[in-house]
């Protein structure tokens, strides 16, 4: 009797398997027959007029194009490439979906005259706050940027009258750069003397530590020894608050 139990169990179990299977094949199929046939607007080669006005013009994401042909991205995206059509980056693309219509700002860096001291002013006090050090007796900031490092020199030559000889700069090099290479870039960057630097320190970076040198050049640190005029910078950053 326990035997034509187990057959029993057995066969309910086929049974089951089978109208689940053949559940599944006829949900396949209907899903197959009620799917409409795309085709495709552009048969052969997207026009490269259209599509760099759509891409480049219009900002339209791939699949924006895609859907505006009834073809699949990858078409776009071929013909894109064919074209030498310059691709955005990833955050290009984002920022162009959410902002359509264009920019939120109609800022233009062109009319900006970076010589002017009132400008150099706001940007140097910028500088310091952000990346400069508040202790000790020297004006000292660093960077592994030389445009910032430039900004802040202009601000102490330009601004607060301090001369250019006068200032010393102290160079970080990877274990894996060449001393004398990344200090003659640095010098020719900031247009100063290989003088004014002190000797570079090499630092070594062990496998799997945290430090990490940022950039291919190292990183430099401008130092100005006046205790009164760091004293004035800070006052003055504080009173821009």
């Amino acid at each position: 009797m326990g035997g034509a139990l187990m057959f029993d169990k057995n066969e309910i179990r086929k049974r089951r398997e089978m109208k689940r299977a053949w559940e599944d094949r006829e949900r396949s199929e209907a899903r197959r027959k009620a799917r409409k046939p795309r085709k495709s607007l552009v048969v052969g080669r997207i026009p490269e007029d259209f599509l760099r006005k759509a891409y480049l013009s219009d900002k339209k994401s791939m699949r924006e194009i895609a859907v505006l042909c009834s073809c699949s991205e990858h078409k776009v995206a071929y013909w894109i490439t064919a074209y030498s059509i310059p691709v955005r980056s990833q955050s290009e693309a984002v920022y162009g979906a959410k902002h359509k219509n264009g920019d939120p700002f109609s800022f233009n860096w062109k009319d900006v005259n970076t010589t002017n001291p009132h400008f150099l002013y706001g940007l140097g006090l910028g500088l310091y706050s952000g990346l400069g050090t508040k202790v000790g007796n020297d004006v000292r900031i660093g960077s592994s940027n030389p445009a910032v490092i430039t900004a802040f020199t202009n601000f102490l030559c330009v601004v607060c009258g301090v001369k250019k000889e006068a200032l010393r700069f102290g160079l970080q090099v990877h274990g894996t750069e060449n001393k004398i290479d990344t200090l003659s870039f640095w010098a020719k960057s900031l247009s100063v003397s290989q003088k004014q630097f002190q000797k570079p320190v090499v630092v070594r970076v062990k496998k799997g530590g945290v430090r990490k040198m940022r950039g291919t050049h190292g990183f430099v640190t401008l130092h100005f020894y006046n205790s009164k005029l760091k004293q004035e910078i800070i006052k003055a950053i504080k009173n821009a608050h």
